[in-house]
């Protein structure tokens, strides 16, 4: 073989040996990440930083636990929020109790057979009345209870979690909880709750569990009525021209997180009537011809923020949905007439922080 042949053979040998070692070394870093993964879901642990599972035992959802939490029956829940929520808002979340149609709850909330009464008229509770006072009752995690808890007559304990975090309540049959989403970045969650019951000193049974979504998001949630005035059907949704149709704007925000902020609504009614801004939630327009119209709203949120340390706080502007509705059709050039009872909106001096909202809707003019 001449030394051009074995220098040839080398550098394939060279080379094949560069690939297998690629390939080893790619196969070693897709092990790595699948055992990372799988690390992640079995170290998968809940939020708590302690749990009395003697007190508290797991609920597991298993068909024997679900069968034998509770006398009569299985219980449900109904579950709902307040969402979507506002970043930086709170949400709030509230859940029932639904007891087996042979049981009722009374005032003071006990939960009673509601066909079965003692001799002297008293109702016959599902579980025996076991008051909670000096039982030194605790959360899961130990905290113990509020100090009103045994006046409100509260028997069950929620256990609410989301976002690695967890909020512990005790109440009645009827419970909500309001959460901060400061820091939360926007997007859709789920709100999980297990629910337990008060059975004895030192004894709480799990009967059940359920979650709620719920939605953060960056644009003022908003919803706008459209009415013609004077109209007698007002549910056919067909607008006569020469006649003021009604807009009335509402704002969703449960938990007056925009008490303080200074709302403009700025409207194009879709017919070159111009840009007509207001204060005002509610306003009237007039359409003199007719035809295929787009109106469309933004609304603009100036939401004041405390300076801190006399630094002047950085004004952000949340995204504006564009639209796609169809372009609107031209007017004749006769002004249309727009009235709010309000005044035009200044330009705010104040460091705030501005959230935009922007809503269309095609209108038919006969």
């Amino acid at each position: 073989m001449t030394e051009q042949g074995m220098m040839r053979g080398v550098w394939i040998l060279a080379v094949l040996w560069m690939l297998c070692a690629g390939i080893e070394a790619q196969n070693r870093s897709r092990s790595r990440v699948q055992q990372s993964k799988s690390e992640v879901q079995s170290n998968k642990r809940p939020p708590f930083r302690s749990w009395n599972s003697q007190m508290y035992p797991i609920w597991k959802g298993s068909e024997s636990q679900k069968r034998d939490c509770w006398k009569g029956g299985q219980v449900t829940f109904s579950v709902q929020n307040d969402a979507p929520t506002l970043t930086g808002a709170k949400a709030t979340f509230f859940i029932q109790i639904n007891f087996p149609q042979n049981q009722t709850v009374l005032p003071d909330g006990q939960v009673v057979w509601n066909q079965n009464r003692t001799d002297n008229g008293t109702w016959t509770p599902v579980y025996p009345d076991e008051g909670t006072e000096g039982s030194e009752c605790k959360f899961p995690d130990g905290s113990p209870f509020p100090h009103d808890s045994e006046k409100r007559r509260s028997k069950f304990v929620y256990v609410w979690q989301a976002w690695g975090k967890y909020w512990q309540v005790v109440d009645g049959s009827f419970s909500n909880l309001t959460v901060d989403t400061d820091g939360i970045p926007l997007g859709s969650y789920t709100m999980e709750v297990v629910v337990y019951h008060y059975r004895g000193r030192q004894k709480f049974i799990p009967i059940g569990s359920t979650s709620s979504q719920f939605v953060i998001t960056d644009q003022i949630p908003v919803s706008v009525s459209i009415s013609q005035v004077l109209d007698l059907d007002q549910e056919d949704q067909r607008f006569i021209q020469n006649r003021a149709v009604s807009f009335s704007v509402a704002v969703h925000d449960p938990s007056n997180y925009l008490q303080a902020a200074d709302i403009s609504f700025s409207w194009d009614f879709g017919d070159q009537s111009g840009t007509f801004i207001t204060r005002n939630t509610a306003v009237t327009h007039t359409y003199i011809i007719p035809g295929v119209f787009n109106a469309k709203v933004v609304v603009q949120a100036a939401i004041p923020i405390t300076p801190c340390g006399g630094t002047a706080a950085v004004v952000t502007t949340a995204q504006v949905v564009t639209s796609t509705a169809e372009p609107p059709q031209p007017s004749t050039g006769r002004a249309a007439i727009t009235t709010a009872g309000g005044q035009t909106v200044a330009p705010s001096t104040a460091a705030v922080s501005v959230n935009l909202t922007c809503w269309t809707q095609k209108l038919t003019l006969w």
